[in-house]
């Protein structure tokens, strides 16, 4: 049994080597910065009309974070992926059948394809042409 726990200690003390302190403040970086992503958007969408001019400043943070750690990007996608299926219940609960999915899709067309639309109508506010008004 002694021999059983040196191993054991062993092997837990290498464990802990092969962590570096550095590689642990990473993984709670890209932690802390998810949750203010997800935070950041449910925050917004809540208070959506008041707060627009955040997502200015939260979509940039996003995208900075995602290119300094790629496995953001997986998290981020998954959790857009579940909020907006957990918003599309209540039509699965009254509707019951499978048009949800496009709730779910409209959900990443509008975070990905949508968000400039707002900022480019600020920066032409002078321009009366399509798309600026």
């Amino acid at each position: 049994m002694g021999s059983r726990s040196r191993s054991n200690n062993a092997e837990r003390k290498s464990l802990a080597d092969s962590w570096s302190p550095a590689m642990g403040k990473k993984i709670i970086a890209v932690w802390v910065a998810l949750a203010v992503a997800v935070f950041a958007a449910v925050y917004l969408f809540t208070f959506q009309k008041k707060l627009r001019p955040l997502s200015c400043i939260f979509v940039p943070l996003l995208l900075v974070t995602i290119c300094l750690y790629p496995v953001v990007l997986v998290k981020f996608v998954t959790a857009l992926a579940l909020v907006s299926f957990i918003l599309t219940i209540y039509y699965i609960s009254v509707e019951k059948d499978l048009d949800f999915v496009y709730g779910v899709l409209y959900a990443f067309y509008a975070f990905l394809l949508l968000k400039w639309i707002r900022p480019y109508a600020f920066l032409t506010l002078r321009d009366g042409r399509w798309l600026t008004r």
